[in-house]
């Protein structure tokens, strides 16, 4: 592996997705011409924000019960999954998920952008939910993936609404 990821790197990174899809989403309910679809992304936009602030909390009990950054161990399945996702654009420090709505007057498009956004969250807090240390943590993620995974339904169901 060429970096090493500590758990508290990964909880950063859960943070900084939620918030970077929760402006996805307020971008994307100011857009003119999106009507119902823009209180929905309002609230799935809310719903982000919570979830940001539960990986805050998560990262805090991590690095205070282990007065450092742990590093995962680099040779775990789990490890090497995890980079291979931080690698990615949508991972990236400076990445906008909301730059994807410049030139996007659809609002099937933008409801597509979000589904895929969700499905890359879904992937990565997937393997995070390795890195958690006890059952009530792991219930935490858990109930998150579940979240996401209503988003998912909820979205394609706007665009089955959309398309009708």
């Amino acid at each position: 592996m060429d970096a090493l990821l500590t758990t508290t790197d990964v909880f950063e990174i859960a943070e900084r997705i939620e918030r970077n899809t929760a402006g996805f989403y307020m971008r994307a309910a100011k857009m003119s011409g999106l009507g119902i679809t823009s209180s929905m992304f309002c609230r799935l936009a809310e719903v982000e924000i919570t979830h940001a602030h539960t990986f805050a909390r998560l990262r805090q009990v991590v690095f205070s019960e282990s007065d450092c950054a742990l590093p995962l161990d680099a040779n775990s399945r789990t490890a090497r999954y995890l980079l291979s996702l931080v690698r990615d654009r949508f991972f990236a420090p400076d990445a906008d998920p909301a730059e994807h709505l410049y030139g996007t007057t659809f609002p099937r498009d933008v409801i597509y952008a979000a589904i895929g956004f969700e499905r890359q969250t879904i992937d990565f807090y997937s393997g995070l939910r390795e890195v958690v240390a006890t059952d009530a943590d792991q219930r935490a993620v858990d109930a998150i993936i579940a979240q996401e995974q209503r988003h998912v339904v909820d979205l394609s169901g706007q665009v089955g609404r959309l398309c009708a």
